[in-house]
């Protein structure tokens, strides 16, 4: 039931314990949301555009050659100039939530390659699977012919010769991706409704 401030009622207790849990609930997802996990397709920054102007772009020209030389991509030949990366960006860059994900992927192969070891590894067709590989596995993959099979964007099976259309395997990348990022910020709030004592006793899934 809604009240309005002129109707001269007010809500019962168990109304305003109610109102209470939710403001908790929605706090909680916006610091979850502030802390980096704005949305699948990332965020936005907002950059000065006042008289700092200038320091600006050369702070950020100097934090896009630093990536640029980073371990990853030293070895990629570029027929352009940082700065005419950095001047096309806008005042509002932008900040994809995957790309977090491909550089914890990279760190990952290059340990496992200086130690020796590899990543045991299964195919995800749907986010009930990618979920519950989550708990075991350290990656998952998504097979073009499980999608090719199962997961078409026109809805046709076929077989494996890459003969579906482009976007079917983001597609369902998108959608495992999605699961992911679902159950992350469930389990983080579940785990800030738990005393310090029960989150010591309880291990967390990393779904990523």
């Amino acid at each position: 039931r809604v009240l309005s401030s002129s109707s001269g009622l007010s809500p019962c207790p168990s109304s305003r314990a109610d109102t209470a849990a939710m403001a908790h609930r929605v706090l909680t997802v916006q610091n979850h949301i502030l802390a980096g996990h704005a949305s699948v397709s990332g965020g936005v920054e907002m950059r000065c555009t006042a008289g700092s102007e200038d320091a600006d772009f050369a702070a950020r020209v100097k934090e896009m050659a630093a990536w640029m030389s980073s371990d990853r991509y030293k070895h990629t030949t570029r027929p352009y100039k940082v700065e005419d990366v950095v001047k096309l960006q806008g005042t509002m860059p932008l900040h994809f939530t995957g790309a977090k994900v491909s550089d914890k992927l990279y760190k990952m192969m290059r340990d496992h390659q200086a130690k020796g070891t590899c990543s045991h590894t299964f195919g995800a067709l749907d986010p009930v699977q990618v979920v519950q590989m989550a708990k075991y596995l350290t990656s998952v993959y998504v097979s073009g012919w499980q999608s090719s099979s199962t997961a078409s964007t026109s809805n046709e099976p076929g077989p494996d010769v890459a003969d579906y259309p482009y976007d079917t395997v983001p597609n369902k990348v998108d959608q495992l991706f999605r699961a992911q990022l679902f159950h992350d910020r469930k389990q983080y709030e579940d785990r800030r409704r738990m005393t310090p004592e029960q989150r010591a006793k309880t291990t967390p899934v990393d779904y990523f």
